[in-house]
């Protein structure tokens, strides 16, 4: 975090040390008596049956020592706080530390998963509704299994993802499988209301 390193086991701050091999800082500071009243308005307004379990998924993304088992997909209508959400999660991650690969690039471009390397979270919104026929890359990067990555003007190079999913889109796309391994990999959550005001009327 920007004031220190937070141990996640005992949840005490160091501070920040050369003796400490972290290639990450989040761009918000550890406070353990932090209150957000604003936000949990907001939370229980989009999501009421599910926030808990979003945020639990969510968190997953602050612990660099594993990969987060699942992806995030946030679905729903227009105006519906799925974006916003997003935004939230990279704001804690920080732009250094986020890509934006969609699932069909991961499936299509053999360069995307080189952009993912060294990463904590990987958020992409309103992803596009066609088909995704190949999610081999997708189920090796949330399975903790090696990757090789080809990267565009560089070498192959091998890794094993330590970043969160997370996508959104009106609807989920149709997928090339329906494997208990894919949807062992996924956590969907539905943002049910646009909060979308009423159009313009025309004058």
């Amino acid at each position: 975090f920007a004031n220190g390193m937070l141990d996640l086991r005992t949840m005490t701050l160091s501070a920040h040390s050369p003796d400490y091999l972290s290639a990450v800082q989040h761009p918000v500071k550890w406070d353990p008596d932090a209150t957000c009243p604003t936000y949990d308005r907001w939370i229980k307004q989009v999501l009421p049956a599910q926030y808990e379990d979003l945020e639990e998924v969510a968190a997953t993304m602050l612990d660099p020592s594993r990969t987060p088992p699942k992806g995030l997909f946030l679905f729903g209508p227009s105006r519906s706080g799925k974006s916003t959400f997003l935004r939230l999660l990279v704001a804690i991650a920080g732009e250094a530390n986020r890509s934006g690969v969609t699932l069909h690039q991961l499936a299509t471009n053999r360069f995307m998963a080189a952009s993912i390397h060294g990463k904590v979270l990987n958020a992409a919104a309103d992803l596009s509704a066609e088909h995704v026929q190949d999610l081999s890359s997708f189920k090796m990067m949330t399975g903790e299994d090696p990757i090789q990555a080809d990267q565009k003007w560089g070498q192959l190079f091998t890794f094993t993802n330590r970043a969160l999913f997370a996508f959104s889109a009106n609807e989920p796309p149709p997928v090339g499988e329906t494997s208990r391994a894919y949807f062992e990999r996924i956590k969907p959550f539905k943002f049910g209301q646009s909060f979308a005001g009423p159009p313009h009327p025309r004058r």
